[in-house]
């Protein structure tokens, strides 16, 4: 007679084995952790199935909620304490998201840096509203001392190494696209301090971004972003826009278009420069087609759908 596996107890039993032998942090393919982790689970989610291609981490670490906030009406931010000391992650990535007794596995971008994570142990997800489960749990029941799982993954990623020649960036979010955009900023901007004492590993050259939203509510980070370049006004150049309501201030009403682009490109050395570019389908489709019609090569241009 065949047993029935609860997929959650599954998940728990399978993750503590994982731990205790001491998981190496070396990059293995999906599908192995796949039929490790959620045999039996009637439901992994849409995030399972389009990232099961994408690298990830052996480590599976706990971590809990210490801090959960709004950053707009439809974006909650969280910090985590993460528990085991060896989980890391690059500028870009996102994190599994695995909520007791939710069979579906989350899939959200960190949006703070890997610096904070080696000083303070924490990380940071912002969520956006939606019916997916792992969403909704994050704005309806998260709280203080919430205990969840987690795993490193993905290939969208800016980790500059030492002897890496310098590259200019053009960062490109759409909505709450810019959570892998963000962390990636903050750590060039945390390259870019170290290298005024001497210390930096790399050297980021200059730095575009351009972000749009539906509404200047909805650009979180706004004042963040803005001290960002009034930090580095030669280093890193800042635009918003919304493309509902009216203008404000310097962030106007409309998409990124064409026109734009090429006044970025402009200030950048198109030859080395990489694109990094988040948001939906449709609008990555459109930045790589104008970037490419500017004179970029594909090798030039990453990028990292969400739906």
């Amino acid at each position: 007679m065949l047993m029935k596996l609860n997929p959650v107890l599954l998940y728990r039993s399978t993750a503590s084995v994982l731990s205790s032998v001491a998981l190496q942090r070396t990059s293995t393919p999906f599908r192995h952790y796949k039929r490790l982790l959620y045999i039996g689970m009637a439901e992994m989610g849409e995030h399972v199935d389009r990232t099961q291609h994408s690298e990830r981490e052996s480590l599976v670490s706990k971590a809990t909620v210490i801090s959960v906030s709004n950053a707009s009406e439809t974006v909650k931010t969280l910090s985590l304490k993460v528990e085991d000391k060896n989980l890391v992650f690059k500028p870009g990535q996102w994190v599994d998201f695995v909520i007791p007794d939710i069979a579906q596995v989350g899939g959200f971008s960190i949006c703070s840096t890997p610096m904070k994570l080696r000083m303070s142990g924490m990380l940071d997800l912002a969520v956006k509203a939606s019916e997916a489960a792992p969403a909704k749990w994050v704005h309806e029941n998260c709280h203080l001392g919430s205990e969840v799982k987690i795993r490193v993954g993905g290939d969208f990623h800016y980790n500059p190494q030492v002897g890496d020649s310098q590259s200019d960036l053009l960062l490109i979010a759409g909505g709450i696209g810019i959570n892998p955009i963000y962390s990636i900023l903050q750590h060039a901007t945390d390259l870019l301090r170290e290298e005024e004492v001497g210390e930096s590993a790399a050297k980021p050259g200059s730095i575009v971004l351009l972000y749009t939203a539906e509404t200047k509510q909805e650009l979180i980070y706004r004042r963040a972003l803005q001290m960002i370049g009034e930090m580095f006004p030669n280093k890193i150049t800042v635009k918003m826009f919304i493309t509902q309501g009216e203008e404000s201030g310097d962030i106007p009403v409309g998409r990124i278009n064409e026109e734009q682009l090429q006044k970025s490109l402009e200030g950048l050395n198109k030859t080395s420069v990489c694109s990094y570019i988040c948001g939906p389908p449709s609008m990555i489709a459109d930045m790589e087609a104008m970037l490419q019609k500017l004179g970029l090569v594909a090798e030039q241009i990453k990028t990292e759908k969400w739906w």
